[in-house]
């Protein structure tokens, strides 16, 4: 599975118009927490065991620092983490807070916050299951065709995704 970071829309199109791809993931990152570097930008890639999860979050966590003292006891690096400053993508916490949860590592889902978020998990880099979930603080829609899956937590199409609710994409959607 390729992916490409960029923290400007010029470079991405460029990439975009100079590949082809069946599908995207796609993340438009307006910075809230951390400085606009592609240390920072989403999707995060997580890695459990024999499974990549590709995250992407919209929001404001409140307990970052709790979710990082807590992945830390797992050893786990984060990505985002600017060496000289200490700070870190709240949006990389949550992603990690979220993976663990569902592969049984943790036992309670701990971010607090505004959380929209989608994460895909691929296996051997096919696709395995897309989750998408918000809570009563954050918006996301969910838009869908033949052609098309939209899930955004800033566009004015589609349905709202049901609060505080998991939900998830098994396969192909079919329409």
């Amino acid at each position: 599975m390729n992916w490409f970071k960029s923290t400007t829309e010029k470079n991405l199109w460029e990439y975009l118009d100079n590949n082809n791809f069946d599908e995207i993931l796609f993340h438009h990152r307006n910075p809230t927490s951390t400085e606009n570097t592609i240390k920072a930008t989403h999707p995060f890639i997580i890695e459990i065991e024999n499974k990549k999860y590709y995250f992407a979050h919209n929001g404001i966590i409140d307990n970052p620092l709790k979710l990082k003292e807590k992945h830390s006891k797992l050893n786990i690096n984060y990505e985002s983490l600017n060496k000289n400053t200490g700070s870190f993508n709240d949006s990389e916490a949550l992603g990690w807070e979220f993976c663990l949860w569902i592969n049984g590592k943790v036992k309670k889902f701990e971010a607090t916050g505004s959380v929209a978020f989608i994460c895909l998990e691929t296996n051997k880099n096919n696709a395995k299951r897309l989750f998408f979930y918000r809570n009563e603080i954050a918006d996301l829609k969910l838009f869908h065709n033949k052609d098309i899956l939209i899930i955004s937590s800033e566009g004015k199409w589609g349905e709202e995704v049901k609060k505080n609710h998991i939900a998830l994409l098994c396969g192909k959607v079919v329409i």
